[in-house]
């Protein structure tokens, strides 16, 4: 407790006392979150997107792409096994290997072209 004390104050620049005697380490609404200044703001998907685009110097040049997947849901919470791509070797087209979800800002078909 005392770490979490000591982390949100000087995270938020709340003091220790005020943490310890009227926030406490409780579970907040956005609302009151957002009165005691444990938060900036809420906003919804799409802001917080434009937001770490904006973080990441890359403005609007960017796109979101969901992966659909047919798995079950205890695959899906527990990770497919056999969906895992495998280590890369030497001479292995890594392009060829298992889809998976990459976050990448650039001309995604240069990752593929050999060097």
């Amino acid at each position: 407790y005392d770490n979490f004390v000591s982390y949100v104050s000087r995270q938020r620049n709340i003091s220790e006392s005020t943490i310890r005697n009227q926030i406490g380490a409780l579970p907040y609404d956005n609302k009151t979150a957002e009165q005691y200044k444990l938060i900036d703001e809420t906003n919804n998907r799409e802001a917080a997107y434009q937001a770490l685009a904006d973080e990441a110097g890359i403005g609007d040049d960017f796109g979101i792409v969901r992966e659909e997947t047919t798995a079950s849901f205890i695959k899906s919470l527990l990770g497919a096994i056999t969906g895992q791509p495998k280590k890369e070797a030497k001479g292995v087209d890594t392009c060829a290997l298992t889809r998976g979800i990459l976050a990448y800002h650039g001309d995604t078909a240069a990752l593929c072209k050999d060097e």
